[in-house]
């Protein structure tokens, strides 16, 4: 069982960072026989992680939503979220209080804001408070409770934290954006911390990759106008851009 399951993390990761893969490239790549690959992709099918095609799977994030735990979500939009972090970081600058939320993109921003000095970081995210105690940047936690599969703090306690703080800059991501610049996401708890970091931040950014423009999700984030800019990997619908002055 414990050789299905790592067979089936190691697919889904092939999955998340191109999006489509065939039944024998699966099969080479691991080292394992078509028919085990089958298997194994019937299972992440049941799971909702991916759709079967012929002769291989095209993995869905809208399918998948919330479920994909972070430590593979890691892997999803790796260039468009390099992209993002490189831009957002000249929005950086010393002496600030920096609110970051949870997300994978977020997490991108980390190794810029190292090279600020005199910065503090509040976060709910638990892979973000690791990777800034690897740079040596200090760093304040929520806390709060735990939502396991996004390795994220949420909850009256991290609200009452955030409260307390007065940020230079929040950034935050979400699932989905409009081309009317309404920001939706699929995870209510995650939301009202990010409303929280926004009340508390003189300036508001929004990361969203290129592939989440157009698609509307169940719980509304925000909208174009209550933020100082978006940023994303490709130029925005110019509807989007003019709300919040972003470039188009």
């Amino acid at each position: 069982m414990k050789i299905m399951r790592e067979r089936e993390t190691e697919i889904l990761k092939i999955l998340i960072a191109e999006k489509k893969v065939t039944v024998k490239e699966l099969a080479v790549r691991l080292y394992s026989s078509e028919p085990s690959v089958r298997r194994s992709l019937a299972e992440l099918e049941r799971q909702g992680y991916l759709r079967r095609t012929h002769g291989g799977a095209v993995f869905t994030a809208d399918s998948a939503g919330s479920k994909i735990p972070f430590a593979l979500r890691e892997y999803e939009n790796l260039r468009e979220k390099e992209i993002m972090a490189e831009e957002a970081a000249k929005l950086l600058s010393d002496n600030s209080l920096i609110m970051l939320d949870g997300s994978s993109s977020s997490l991108k921003l980390v190794p810029y804001i190292a090279g600020k000095r005199n910065v503090r970081v509040l976060t709910n995210g638990l892979s973000a408070l690791v990777e800034l105690d690897r740079f040596g940047v200090p760093a304040i936690s929520t806390g709060g409770s735990l939502i396991p599969t996004l390795r994220t703090l949420s909850g009256q306690d991290a609200l009452n934290t955030i409260s307390c703080y007065n940020a230079d800059i929040a950034f935050f991501s979400c699932r989905g954006l409009t081309e009317t610049g309404e920001a939706t996401d699929i995870s209510v708890e995650e939301d009202v911390v990010r409303r929280a970091m926004m009340l508390r931040a003189k300036k508001r950014v929004l990361l969203c990759a290129h592939e989440k423009i157009g698609k509307t999700y169940y719980h509304r984030l925000c909208s174009a106008d209550e933020l100082t800019a978006i940023i994303s990997d490709r130029p925005l619908p110019s509807s989007v851009a003019e709300l919040t002055g972003s470039p188009n």
